[in-house]
């Protein structure tokens, strides 16, 4: 089984000086941001720190070595951190697994969202999003999801150290503006970190493309994600996020008119408890109205269970942490629980 290495994740640690001999205020170079992170929702990843399994694996935490990993089971640590030296500072640091403190001025955040906390966890969600236009001019990302937290964390809102802890699982709906291709493009590498001993296969997602997969994230250890399913304007992802045992939950995403779809199955113990429920449109390198659909985006269909299996009906919390910053007109509106309407013009 090959497991790739693309940059998706939200993986949150503080950067810790190696050697000081001056002030450094946490910010990275360009050249160290372009050779080891990638964009990811919430920050910049180090691009080995994120992995895609095939559809329908078991992701586990609880300790099996990788290099005992059955098929369909994929077990992973904590990511490794390179240390690098910052010439112009006479400095070398260990790098951070989430690039977060200093965010560069192309993340934009969570532009529009809803929220809804519920007193003990939720043990289903599902919805549907449409897909809108192509946008004149593509965004470096563009990510349009549902999500359930542990905690209430959000991006360029929440100190660090309040992610600690933090995971999410997520049906993502995306739009990228270029090919993807990081570390040796084209070419397999044998990581040769001990808390990692696989093969790395780094890829190119064709360019400019919609997709739709699921994801889960941690903070120690990385993020996973199964394989993408292609999107087109004017289809309906549909999304699904069901607990199906004490601590282990089936996220799934799928395209009814090609009949494809895509899933995972994490297993960690902090998925016992999943109360924080979200309708999140996040971007990266948005420059205008040019750079959004020219149409809506419609999540429906939104369904919420409790513990019990008994309906939630959600009395969703439009940007209750708004972005000072916008690009154009976004906005979202809660039509009734079930239905939510992202703007963009």
């Amino acid at each position: 089984m090959v497991f790739t290495s693309v940059g998706v994740a939200l993986l949150i640690l503080t950067i810790k000086e190696v050697i000081c001999a001056h002030e450094y205020d946490g910010r990275l170079p360009k050249d160290i941001l372009t050779a080891y992170y990638s964009p990811v929702p919430g920050g910049y990843c180090l691009t080995h720190c994120v992995y895609e399994v095939p559809s329908s694996t078991l992701v586990t935490l609880r300790g099996t070595p990788l290099s005992e990993r059955a098929q369909n089971i994929w077990s992973f640590h904590e990511c490794s951190r390179p240390n690098v030296t910052l010439t112009q500072k006479n400095l070398t640091i260990q790098l951070p697994v989430i690039y977060r403190p200093l965010l560069p001025s192309n993340y934009d955040g969570w532009l529009a969202y809803t929220a809804f906390n519920i007193s003990g966890s939720f043990s289903s969600f599902v919805g549907n999003i449409s897909v809108p236009s192509t946008p004149l001019r593509t965004p470096e990302r563009l990510y349009l999801f549902t999500g359930l937290q542990n905690k209430d964390w959000v991006p360029l809102h929440d100190p660090e150290s309040e992610g600690l802890g933090f995971d999410v699982i997520q049906p993502v709906l995306q739009e990228t503006m270029a090919c993807i291709g990081l570390l040796n493009a084209g070419k397999s590498t044998q990581n040769s970190t001990p808390a990692h001993p696989f093969v790395v296969t780094v890829s190119f997602n064709l360019c400019g493309h919609i997709c739709v997969c699921p994801k889960y994230v941690t903070l120690e250890s990385g993020s996973v994600y199964s394989r993408e399913v292609r999107l087109e304007p004017g289809d309906i992802a549909v999304t699904s996020m069901k607990q199906i045992g004490p601590t282990q939950w089936s996220v799934t995403a799928s395209n009814p008119r090609t009949k494809e779809s895509t899933s995972i199955t994490p297993d960690h113990p902090r998925l016992a408890t999943q109360p924080w429920a979200y309708n999140v449109m996040e971007a990266y390198g948005v420059g205008g109205c040019e750079y959004y659909p020219r149409d809506d985006c419609k999540f429906t269909g939104l369904e919420l269970a409790d513990t019990d299996g008994r309906k939630v009906l959600v009395p969703w919390q439009i940007n209750p942490k708004p972005d000072p910053v916008h690009k154009c007109k976004e906005m979202v509106a809660v039509i009734d629980p079930q239905s939510i309407l992202f703007s963009f013009q």
